[in-house]
């Protein structure tokens, strides 16, 4: 039984996405409701800070793998 690596890629944006779409509802209930003091807006803008550093460092090692590998599960 074999799979392509990529998969493991389409998992790990189907995971960017709902962190995504979770992130835009929190941001929009923090513009809506929230955002009254200083400490909301820190908090906020270290958020969107360590999210771009994540990212940016999730890219730098994702693309350095070779995604057309094939792995072999359960050699017999």
């Amino acid at each position: 039984m074999s799979f392509q690596l990529s998969i493991l890629l389409y998992l790990y944006f189907f995971a960017l996405l709902i962190w995504a779409i979770f992130s835009f509802i929190a941001f929009y209930h923090i513009f809506r409701f929230g955002f009254k003091s200083f400490v909301t807006f820190a908090i906020s803008f270290f958020y969107i800070v360590i999210s771009f550093l994540f990212l940016f460092i999730s890219y730098y090692y994702l693309v350095e793998i070779d995604w057309s590998l094939k792995i072999n599960l359960l050699n017999f």
